[in-house]
């Protein structure tokens, strides 16, 4: 099994270490389990794994197409395109549909004045 923020070590294309986590518990057997790159504070490079909908991608950060992911330090082989299997979990709508949760109700130091 796999437990939610589980850490998932791959590699790029050139063979450079990519870092993640899982997004969720997931079951033994399951054939597809959602992954969150590891982000950084700088803009930059804040995600390296930029594809979808974007003109200019980025795929430094992607895992490479097939190869080993180490999940919680046990090796499971994978395939996937970078291009259409790497999505992004945010959208513009999701900040505002989800901000009196996120700066409301449920955060650290709310309700954050702005909000209010």
């Amino acid at each position: 099994d796999v437990k939610k923020d589980d850490k998932i070590l791959g590699a790029n294309s050139e063979g450079t270490q990519v870092a993640g986590k899982a997004a969720a518990d997931y079951e033994s057997g399951l054939k597809q389990i959602k992954v969150y790159y590891a982000t950084s504070d700088v803009p930059e490079s804040y995600v390296t794994c930029r594809v979808g909908a974007l003109v200019d991608t980025m795929t430094d950060g992607c895992f490479q197409a097939d190869g080993v992911l180490s999940i919680d330090g046990t090796e499971h082989a994978y395939v996937y395109d970078v291009a259409t299997d790497n999505r992004a979990d945010r959208t513009i709508a999701g900040f505002s549909t989800g901000a009196e949760k996120k700066m409301k109700t449920d955060c650290k130091g709310c309700p954050y004045s702005d909000f209010m």
